[in-house]
């Protein structure tokens, strides 16, 4: 360590200079907006006027819709997950047709479990009558591969289910998205 701390300023100044020559190239670069995001098949991405990145949550081919007549109250599968894709649902829409007494008895779930245990709901939807309910999850309801969906309806209600979301490689789905019992914390609920 004595002869490091013998040297005068002149070689630790002309090393920094040597140093400072290798980066700053990598810097100025960098500095000049010129990095660049590349991906495996070698497409760029694409960055807004407002510096911001440009995505999408899949390509128009991964999204799929299930559409199910009749769900009673009778606890019916609406949606499988292929075996080898996790799945994101981004909506639940319901088309009542019979809904004889409206009210907070009267409700439409979509559910993880086979019996549409409450444990499981992931959205609880009040019709107020006849006509389309919509339950959006943003940013979406995560599924693993082979999981599935159910529906079922309380109080004499009637309606027509369709799931839509989109397919993702099953390792960016590892997990479900937690259920809450009664709602998605996730979804929104609109009535038309």
């Amino acid at each position: 360590m004595r002869r490091l701390t013998r040297w005068p300023g002149a070689p630790w100044l002309a090393m920094g200079l040597a140093i400072g020559a290798l980066l700053a190239p990598a810097a100025a670069i960098s500095a000049a907006g010129l990095v660049k995001i590349v991906g495996t098949n070698g497409k760029k991405a694409n960055v807004t006027a407002a510096n911001q990145l440009l995505t999408a949550p899949a390509s128009p081919g991964q999204f799929r819709s299930r559409y199910t007549f009749g769900v009673g109250t009778t606890c019916v599968e609406v949606y499988a997950v292929p075996a080898d894709k996790g799945f994101v649902m981004t909506s639940a829409t319901f088309n009542t047709w019979v809904n004889p007494t409206p009210g907070a008895a009267n409700f439409v779930d979509i559910s993880r479990a086979s019996n549409c245990a409450t444990a499981e709901i992931v959205a609880r939807v009040n019709p107020p009558g006849f006509g389309l309910s919509v339950a959006e999850f943003n940013p979406g309801f995560a599924l693993p591969a082979g999981s599935k969906l159910y529906a079922r309806t309380q109080g004499g209600v009637i309606t027509d289910a369709r799931i839509a979301g989109y397919l993702m490689p099953s390792a960016a789905v590892p997990a479900p998205t937690p259920g809450t019992g009664r709602i998605a914390p996730s979804a929104r609920v609109t009535q038309g």
